[in-house]
């Protein structure tokens, strides 16, 4: 009883920070997304994966989003990556880099205002980062 009621507790509210940042993910299939519903023009996180963690940026201007992935600790092994644009947009162009250096996109699409962007298979380590570059 002990463990259930406390581990039922705590765990309630990280219900609420996954709703607000829009945060999936799927580690067999080496997916990660974000979707915030909280200031997505002007927007940081926290995110907790399988094997590490580390912290989600977002910023929107007129026509342009950046988005950033960081890994503060341990490793997280990607194959694929959602982020959410604002409604109406159509990308024109979609970048991709680890650590600053060009990353081959296999596919990405648009549904619902989220684009998906694949790739072969990335594996980030501590102190490794993602950025992602998207105009309409």
């Amino acid at each position: 009883i002990e463990y259930g009621n406390h581990y039922t507790r705590a765990m309630s509210s990280y219900g609420a920070f996954i709703a607000a940042t829009g945060f999936i993910y799927h580690g067999p299939r080496g997916h990660i997304g974000f979707a915030p519903k909280i200031e997505p023009h002007d927007f940081k996180s926290a995110f907790v994966a399988g094997e590490g963690w580390g912290s989600f940026i977002q910023s929107r201007g007129i026509f342009s989003q950046y988005n950033a992935i960081s890994l503060t600790y341990g490793a997280l092994t990607l194959n694929s990556i959602s982020i959410q644009l604002p409604p109406g947009t159509i990308p024109t162009s979609v970048s991709l880099t680890l650590d600053g250096k060009p990353v081959d996109i296999k596919k990405h699409y648009e549904d619902n205002n989220t684009i998906s962007i694949t790739f072969k298979n990335l594996v980030l380590d501590e102190g490794d980062g993602i950025e992602i570059k998207t105009i309409w």
